[in-house]
């Protein structure tokens, strides 16, 4: 009577853990990516969502939401009232009834009579932030008002002065993931 044995060596065992190792290598990066790609899809959906509301509002109110409507806040100029938007209140990341495009509380009364909002069905806290839950920027500089994610990289308070981001994305050589959407141009540059 033989007995044959069947089974695997030692080297093909090894050899099948290097190919698992190596495929799951080259797999999680490309997952990776994949997922980096549907956040800033779903991202540039949000932007452009929000520029709706914002161009909406506009319509109804005479002009974009900027902190300069908050008669408590001085702003040295209307690019920083604009740029100064999101951290007073008028466009508040927490909080409805801070948000102008949820509530008019914030508006003097002549603007409150204008205003037909809501013009975004859901919090703040879901259409404020960008898919890697970082606070989406309403930015000003120069003519142009933006909506500003920083994409895959952290925010950091320091990251917040558009001219220095503008700077950065003109002199870049490398792929910067910041997703940006234009509001609207004005036909002078804000002072």
């Amino acid at each position: 009577m033989i007995h044959s044995k069947h089974g695997f060596t030692l080297m093909e065992i090894m050899v099948v853990i290097i190919v698992i190792a190596v495929l799951a290598s080259v797999g999680s990066s490309m997952i990776n990516t994949f997922v980096d790609q549907s956040k800033t899809t779903a991202t540039k959906q949000k932007l452009d969502t929000l520029k709706k509301a914002l161009l909406a509002y506009q319509a109804d109110v005479g002009r974009m939401p900027h902190s300069g409507m908050n008669v408590s806040l001085k702003c040295s100029s209307y690019e920083a009232a604009y740029n100064g938007a999101c951290d007073d209140g008028i466009l508040s990341y927490n909080n409805e009834d801070l948000n102008v495009l949820l509530s008019p509380n914030l508006l003097p009364n002549k603007l409150k009579k204008r205003w037909k909002g809501p013009y975004i069905d859901s919090d703040p806290t879901d259409f404020m932030y960008d898919a890697w839950l970082n606070p989406i920027h309403y930015v000003a500089s120069n003519k142009n008002l933006y909506l500003w994610s920083y994409g895959t990289e952290p925010y950091e308070k320091d990251d917040a002065d558009p001219e220095k981001v503008f700077q950065k994305l003109q002199d870049q050589d490398d792929y910067i993931d910041d997703v940006i959407v234009s509001v609207k141009r004005f036909k002078k540059k804000l002072k």
